[in-house]
């Protein structure tokens, strides 16, 4: 696979991920031309975020994160698949999303310090399980594709009209 299919797949991969968990698209889309947070690379999709609510009771705090990661951290997730690493290893090599998933952790106090690697880890695994669902990963390959047809860029709007059928959301999300 190409640098282009890749970075269109892990693109894909954030957008897909937040209308599964139901945080939706900014309407800033995807464009995996994009300058990302990273020198030399590129890539960028536009998700729905929000701050830490530390009025919530823990178990509902815990869920948010766990949300917020998987969204963040799904482009890696994507990655590890695609290229059959590790998952922590993928995520490595991303360090615009590892730095994006550091700062969500350090809104919340069970995340922080050592307690960070495993939420991190957390985020991973329900990001992984989350593209294995039923029409998950069909969803990121048929985003992926329409971007790459489209030369590079899909609106919120051309994304959720290729992904939400195949996840059998009726939408829109967010």
């Amino acid at each position: 696979m190409e640098y282009r299919e890749r970075v269109a797949h892990h693109e894909a991969a954030h957008a897909v991920m937040a209308l599964i968990v139901r945080h939706g698209l900014s309407h800033h889309g995807m464009d995996i031309d994009a300058p990302s947070s990273v020198s030399g690379a590129t890539g960028r999709t536009g998700v729905m975020t929000f701050a830490a609510d530390l009025t919530q009771p823990e178990a509902d705090q815990f869920n948010d994160l766990g949300a917020l990661l998987a969204v963040t951290l799904a482009g890696a997730a994507a990655d590890a698949r695609i290229k059959g690493v590790d998952l922590w290893d993928a995520l490595q090599a991303q360090p615009g999303d590892l730095g994006a998933a550091q700062v969500f952790c350090a809104q919340y106090p069970f995340a922080q310090g050592p307690d960070e690697a495993m939420a991190l880890k957390m985020g991973l695994e329900i990001a992984e399980k989350r593209l294995a669902w039923p029409g998950a990963w069909d969803a990121v390959c048929a985003v992926a594709a329409a971007c790459l047809a489209a030369g590079g860029r899909l609106t919120k709007a051309e994304i959720e009209a290729v992904a939400l059928p195949i996840l059998g959301i009726e939408g829109p999300v967010g």
